[in-house]
């Protein structure tokens, strides 16, 4: 079983250079291994730009971003990408069946495999993300912003 250690702090937000509240920050022993699942309650609030979690090594490695958008100029969409040293990689743009809605509950589960990351929103599947940057115990922390969050458990899958 994956021990942690949840607290909340104030992260520097990478992606925009400004600073944005963390509510939930997780600190992972031993990292994650491969089909781990994270399940995520939220509620997104009304003024939300923006939700999302971070898969990381340290505040320069992110070995998954997915972050979903709603005003951004576009139509909303989801982003998924990594940064390895501190320079993102090719973003990777979801437009189509954008499952989320300001004001909404979900349960997102993030299953970890080794060599993706599947995205179920309330138990459909929404999309899947290649990261480049392996293995998965690089992963020590799991950041989310963005949503109220009622819970997040991070568990290996049964077999």
């Amino acid at each position: 079983m994956l021990a942690f250690v949840a607290m909340s702090f104030l992260l520097l937000n990478l992606f925009r250079g400004s600073v944005a509240e963390a509510e939930f920050h997780m600190v992972l022993k031993g990292g994650l291994h491969p089909n781990t699942l994270l399940t995520a309650s939220i509620e997104i609030p009304e003024n939300t730009p923006r939700f999302g979690f971070n898969f990381m090594q340290d505040a320069t490695n992110i070995l998954f971003h997915f972050d979903a958008r709603f005003n951004y100029g576009k139509t909303f969409y989801t982003v998924c990408n990594h940064m390895e040293n501190d320079n993102w990689g090719t973003e990777l743009e979801t437009f189509t069946d954008f499952p989320f809605k300001i004001g909404g509950k979900y349960q997102i589960d993030i299953l970890c495999l080794p060599n993706s990351y599947e995205v179920y929103v309330n138990g459909k599947y929404y999309l899947k993300y290649e990261s480049p940057m392996k293995p998965l115990e690089r992963v020590k922390y799991i950041e989310a912003w963005g949503s109220k969050i009622e819970y997040i458990h991070v568990r290996p899958m049964q077999s």
